[in-house]
């Protein structure tokens, strides 16, 4: 049993106590069941005015599995589930590691053709999602092939028009009365998890996770970061994402720690809510924190009762913040695709302040020049990672075995971030040698954006790639358009929108006659990257334009 792992003089999960003992032991049931003994009346997850305790989420999440199982849904089976933050989200996931089923969480913003491809490449029997989901749902519906199976939260909208053989239920009819947990034999090394994460030169990648994998990256946070039971961890960013899911909230469970979750995060709301409930550590990444650190202090913010945040990456004014905010900043190096391999802890010297620290005890890092050969301390190179303990690692992308041999290469994880290690061995992470966007926390595909933009009837060509400003980075597109053809970017925004993530609609458009290439024809992204930021000022801006683009 997991309670063999646990010190019973401490609260706090040693997580190289749990890998090298209990591994074999690593399902999310067997974390619930021993959780809601040990915590059973202490309240596990918050939301708004709704509070679930560790024993009630062992037995809500018990008749949710139980009812998904009545309704067909089988061990091995790929559930989607695109839910906005709220229990019902947690206790989907929760519910299909119980019955051994795989959980594909979904970008709550995916639109069209990229949710088609979701759908399908996951091979996804079934989706769970909110009412208001449906009718980009019943858009895109006929271009999926694997999908038989719907459960709605809420009431569905009229004229959601959705075929006539598939099966749509209620979230709330599957919550059966059988409270004994589910039969099904799930093995620590069984398939938990399908997380999708950005492509860099081709569509998006299904990361493989097993409960192992899922429930040792939330162990290296919660003893890199100290979680403690007492803890209060406030979760304002999506749940579908790592971050979220698996570093706060599985974190927070091993250690027997409360979650409250926020819808999304509201910087106006921010210091209110952390005073209101009391919460001791949060995650913050991108520009989040400078958001917050450009308001005016409040009352709320004084008082304040965090200890700890996580930021990735820690600002440059880092420790003006900690001043500030009267907290500690710590932070981390990891990928979706592979694991987390070094944490920054309140324990370093202050000269490493910054860094993402050292590395963890179950994996080796590398800084290797392009051909794969190690560089000197302190000269900048390609990060790459390889474990040293089984099952502390993704175990590849779904059905792309070539891109999981080539991520792979020479027997070492190339992540296509850029770093050095100092002489002492902690990890500076510097910039990305991959092709992809980071807006708000949110990776972006430019590979997937060109895609969709070369579907508008004024584009003959383009190229997205990334434009940084104000702490941050925002998409931007060079493009040729077609011959006669009246453009007007305005026109293309508003095309955009309900055919991409709201997050991936281009902010800066640079309209040109042509793309510069090399030699062999392909364009020099890098080129027009340079170009744009260089004259930025220059470029059509949308939000210059005054033109928002909503969520929905």
């Amino acid at each position: 049993m997991l309670s063999e792992v646990l010190d019973p003089e401490s609260a706090v999960y040693v997580s190289e106590v749990l890998m090298q003992f209990a591994l074999r032991d690593l399902t999310i049931g067997e974390v619930l069941s021993t959780q809601a003994t040990r915590h059973r009346d202490k309240p596990c997850l918050v939301f708004e005015t709704v509070s679930f305790t560790y024993q009630e989420v062992e037995l809500e999440t018990n008749r949710l599995a139980n009812g998904l199982g009545s309704a067909g849904v089988d061990f091995g089976e790929h559930v989607a589930v695109m839910l906005g933050n709220g229990p019902e989200i947690l206790l989907s996931i929760f519910a299909l590691g119980k019955l051994g089923a795989v959980a594909v969480p979904l970008n709550t913003s995916a639109r069209g053709k990229g949710l088609a491809y979701n759908l399908d490449h996951a091979d996804a029997t079934t989706l769970i999602t909110d009412a208001q989901f449906l009718p980009h749902i019943a858009a895109i519906i006929h271009l999926t092939s694997s999908l038989k199976r719907l459960i709605i939260v809420g009431e569905p909208p009229s004229g959601a028009d959705l075929p006539a053989d598939l099966i749509v239920l209620k979230f709330n009819d599957l919550r059966s009365s059988n409270t004994l947990a589910p039969t099904t034999d799930v093995k620590y090394n069984d398939q938990a998890f399908l997380m999708y994460t950005s492509g860099t030169t081709g569509p998006s990648k299904a990361v493989m996770y097993t409960h192992a994998y899922a429930l040792t990256w939330a162990g290296g946070f919660a003893d890199a970061h100290s979680y403690r039971s007492d803890d209060i961890m406030y979760v304002s960013m999506p749940l579908f994402h790592g971050n979220a899911l698996h570093s706060a909230t599985y974190g927070c469970l091993l250690v027997g720690a409360t979650v409250v979750i926020k819808p999304k995060f509201s910087a106006s709301k921010f210091w209110r809510d952390i005073y209101t409930y009391g919460a001791t550590l949060t995650n913050l990444l991108g520009s989040m924190g400078d958001i917050l650190w450009n308001l005016d202090p409040s009352e709320y913010e004084r008082k304040n009762t965090l200890r700890q945040i996580m930021a990735g990456p820690i600002p440059d004014r880092g420790r003006q913040m900690e001043e500030r905010w009267h907290v500690q900043l710590v932070s981390c190096f990891g990928l979706t695709d592979f694991g987390v391999s070094n944490f920054s802890t309140v324990d370093d010297p202050p000269s490493k302040f910054g860094s993402c620290g050292l590395v963890s005890p179950h994996f080796e890092v590398r800084i290797v020049d392009d051909n794969d050969f190690e560089v000197p301390d302190g000269q900048l190179g390609e990060i790459v990672l390889r474990t040293k303990t089984p099952w502390h690692s993704a175990s590849g992308y779904y059905k792309m075995p070539t891109e999981t041999a080539a991520s792979l290469r020479n027997q070492w994880f190339h992540t296509g971030d850029l770093g050095i290690c100092d002489a002492d061995g902690f990890l500076y992470f510097k910039d990305r040698k991959k092709d992809a966007i980071r807006r708000r926390g949110e990776n972006i595909s430019a590979f997937e954006v060109e895609q969709v933009l070369m579907d508008y009837e004024g584009i003959a060509e383009v190229c997205a790639y990334a434009v940084a400003i104000d702490g941050d980075e925002e998409v931007g597109v060079s493009l040729i358009t077609t011959p006669g053809h009246n453009f007007v970017p305005a026109d293309l925004i508003k095309w955009c929108e309900g055919r991409m993530s709201y997050f991936m609609v281009p902010r800066f458009i640079d309209t040109r006659e042509d793309l510069p290439r090399t030699e062999s024809g392909k364009i020099q992204k890098h080129s027009l990257r340079t170009d744009a930021q260089s004259n930025v000022k220059q470029l059509w801006d949308r939000v210059s334009e005054g033109i928002e683009v909503g969520r929905l």
